[in-house]
């Protein structure tokens, strides 16, 4: 039963070969980001694609220092920094 299932199973709709994934509209030019333990890691990486895309950013995390090291490497002028304990 299970073989004749998958085999009439309908195909998935989306295919990224034929058209690019729509944009979420939160996702857009001058919006604004929050985002925590930004300093390094997914949370950097996260601020970087935000800010490529036009958003305003707003970088939280413990240290103050990387923080700032980090708002460096981020090409948008739209970068807030501030050094708080979200826990």
């Amino acid at each position: 039963y299970a073989i004749v299932r998958w085999k009439y199973r309908k195909p998935n709709r989306y295919n990224p070969k034929e058209a690019p994934m729509p944009a979420h509209p939160a996702l857009a030019a001058g919006r604004v980001a929050v985002i925590t333990g930004a300093a390094s890691g997914i949370g950097l990486a996260a601020a970087r694609r935000f800010a490529s895309i036009g958003m305003k950013v707003c970088l939280a995390d413990l240290s103050g220092d990387a923080l700032v090291r980090a708002a460096a490497t981020i090409d948008s002028k739209n970068v807030l920094t501030v050094a708080t304990d979200v826990s």
